[in-house]
Formats: C-alpha cells, structure tokens, sequence
C-alpha cells in the first residue's frame, strides 16, 4: 500500500472515531436530560382568585336611622356589648360602640342618675361575684333622709330602723322602685358624704369619657344632673355588663326583710326580652326611660339599648322605647357570606388546563348594625390530586364569626407524562 493510500485510511479513521465519540456524547448528554426531566420537582401551581383576597361586609343601619328620625323628642340606640347581659367579662368590648341619636343635647337624666350612683359605688365598693355583699344597718340617720326627701316630693321606701339590708338589697331599693332616700343612703354610707360622692362621680364620669353628663348628687332630685341621649346609651352599656347591676334592672320585683315587695319601675319589664334598665321622672324632666332587649339570631345573643328623653307621660316614654326596641332587633341581618360551590378563582395546571377552586360550604354572619366582619380567602394551590383537593381555606374576622370553610378543587389535578416533561424544559425548570 502507497504511503498516499495509507495517510488516507488513516485520516477516515480518525473520523469515524470522532463521529462516534460525538455521537456517543449526544447520547449520554440526551440520558442525562431525559433522567433529569423524568426526576425534576414539578413548580408549584398558581392560583388567581376572582375577587380581592379581602373583602369587609357591613350591616345596614338605614332602619335604625330611620327609627330614631321618627321619634319626635330626644332619643338614642345601640347595643350592649357582645354577653355582657350574660356577665362575660371576656367578651365585653366585641361589638358595636356606635351610637344612633337625634340629639346631642345634655337633658336631665332623673332617676337614671341612679344608675350612675351604683355604678360609682361599685367602683369604690366592689360585691365579689355571686354574692350579696356587706350588710347595711338602717338607722335613725336614714330616716331623717326619708323625711327630707318627702319634702321634695321625691319617691321614697321605708326605713325600719335596725334592719339589716345587704349592698344587694340596698341596690334593689335604689333600683327597683327607684327609692331616692337610699341612693343618698348608700352614697353615704360608701363616700361619707354628698361632696365625697360628687367628687367621685366627676372623676368616674371623666374616666368613662362621657364629655356630655354631670352628675352633683346619687338620687336624681337635682336638676344638675344631666346627659346626652348617646351618653345614656353608653351608660346602659356599663350596667348589663356588671354582674351584679344586670341583675338587679332584670328583676320585676324583691322582697326586703322589714320592707315587704317592692317592685320595678319599668313599664317594658315582662314584654319579650327586655331585661331592664332604669326609669327617670321629675316635673322638669318629664318621662325619661333608659331599656334594653335581648335577642337570638343565627347562634348570637344581641342587647339592644334604647333611651327616650322627656316624653309627656309613662304610656309615651313606654311607647316610644318599646318602638325603638323593637326596630333595632328587626334591624339586625342574617348575611350570607360565602355558599358552598361558590367559585373563588381558579389554578391553571402545568398543562394549560384551568381548575376551578370551589368553597366547601356555607357561611352566614350575624350583623347588627354599626358592625362590620372581614373575609379573608388564603389558597394553598394544591399539585397533583384528585377532584376536592383542599386548597386552602376563607376566615372570617367579625362578632360571632363563624368556623373557616375550606376551598377544594372542582376537578381531577393530573401530573404531566414524560412527554411534557421532555418538551417543555422551560416551564419545568424555569
């Protein structure tokens, strides 16, 4: 063989060999992707929702609006906080703190100011929960302030000399019949004396915030004591959320040892729900009546509070209240916050296909008015599964809120075959 022939072969050689490293490369390279594809971690899905995230439902407040523009003299509505009838002290401050009045004006408050007094004497005096507290001895000095009352023509109770009442019954006797001698009896016996009192209830007034009330003396007598309609609405507020207060305004009647039966001045004592709270009646002053309802809705228990101001007679300041009662319980909604199968938005699989995300179940809040609650939707985009996936889940931030309802799939999440995985490296490895 020519050396030209053999140069030849040998160059040929050397390119088959190349080629087949080459080819042997590309081979090992492709096993290489194709295992890598076969392994790799798909990306996790996406969810887009159809509405925003976060979404406030309110109640409507053009009912009780509309109620207290119907009322022809002062008067105000709003609710207790949430069980503060039913003494849950962990529960006060959940609801509304809106008030609905007509008038901003300071009235005379009459007897209402009794409920000042107790309160303030509370403060000062605290009755541990569940019992009736120390006992009071009636003396001589009590019935001077019976006699000095009558002067005024002021409602009084008997004051049988050496009978011993506990703070409890004191407070009934102030309460109940709304005896003025011994709320001056039991602000004595706590301050000392009318100036102590007064200088108390100044400081508590100021401490609570009610800019619009004035309170010289506990029975009410005095013209001085005044506040505004929304102050008063405010004041019944603190009342039902006292234990031992909420109890006493609820009772029709009691029985006094040495005094007999006294009963409730309150006209809408007795009529579905009312649980309290306190009359107020000078010449001056006219008919005023402070009350509250409790009602259920939807697993809620809700306290409306309404108080009408110098109306004509009992019968109207009755009337009145009862109207406003009433239309702030109807005002309260039942509002349907999510249904089950209610489409919130959707994932889009690896393959392009849309699957929808479904709510799992019912929510309804329970509203009153001057409240709000906010609805939360948190998706957790699923992988691969079946149809009902859990997805995530919608909280509710309100009174009364109900359980989260979680979000599920409407439809099968198939993961994507070789074939994709082969084809589609910039989606699978980003």
């Amino acid at each position: 063989m020519s050396e030209r022939a053999s140069a030849r072969r040998r160059m040929l050689r050397r390119r088959r060999t190349t080629a087949l490293v080459l080819l042997l490369t590309l081979l090992l390279a492709g096993g290489g992707y194709a295992t890598a594809a076969a392994v790799a971690p798909l990306p996790e899905l996406r969810a887009e929702l159809d509405a925003e995230p976060e979404r406030r439902i309110a109640a409507d407040d053009a009912s009780v609006e509309s109620a207290i523009g119907a009322q022809s003299g002062p008067a105000a509505v709003g609710w207790a906080h949430e069980d503060a009838t039913r003494a849950n002290a962990d529960e006060v401050g959940t609801g509304t703190d809106e008030v609905w009045a007509n008038s901003d004006e300071t009235r005379e408050m009459a007897s209402i100011t009794k409920l000042v007094t107790a309160l303030v004497g509370l403060d000062a005096a605290p009755v541990a929960p569940d019992e009736d507290g120390p006992s009071y001895t009636v003396s001589a000095a009590d019935a001077q302030i019976r006699e000095d009352v009558l002067r005024f023509d002021g409602v009084v109770a008997d004051t049988p000399i050496g009978a011993q009442l506990t703070t409890r019954q004191l407070l009934e006797l102030v309460l109940l019949p709304s005896a003025n001698n011994y709320a001056i009896s039991y602000a004595r016996w706590v301050f000392g004396d009318d100036a102590a009192f007064a200088e108390a209830a100044a400081e508590w007034i100021e401490a609570q915030g009610f800019s619009g009330m004035r309170v010289v003396e506990p029975s009410g007598l005095a013209a001085e004591n005044a506040a505004t309609p929304g102050d008063l609405v405010r004041l019944a507020r603190l009342v039902l959320a006292d234990p031992l207060l909420a109890e006493i305004v609820a009772e029709r009647r009691a029985e006094i040892p040495g005094i007999g039966t006294i009963e409730n001045t309150n006209p809408l004592l007795g009529e579905k729900g009312v649980v309290g709270v306190k009359t107020g009646t000078t010449a001056s002053a006219g008919y005023n009546l402070l009350a509250a309802r409790r009602t259920a809705k939807g697993g809620r228990e809700l306290t409306a509070i309404a108080v009408v101001l110098g109306r004509a007679d009992d019968e109207a300041r009755a009337s009145d209240a009862r109207a406003l009662l009433r239309e702030s319980v109807r005002s309260v909604e039942r509002l349907t916050a999510v249904e089950e199968d209610d489409r919130l938005g959707t994932v889009r699989t690896w393959e392009g296909d849309e699957v929808g995300l479904l709510a799992d179940a019912d929510a309804e809040l329970v509203l009153a008015p001057g409240e709000e609650a906010l609805l939360r939707v948190a998706v957790e985009p699923p992988g691969a599964g079946p149809a009902g996936a859990a997805a995530g889940e919608i909280s509710f931030e309100a009174p009364g809120a109900p359980a989260p309802v979680g979000i599920r799939t409407d439809s099968e999440i198939v993961e994507p075959d070789l074939w994709w995985r082969l084809t589609n490296p910039a989606i699978l490895f980003g």
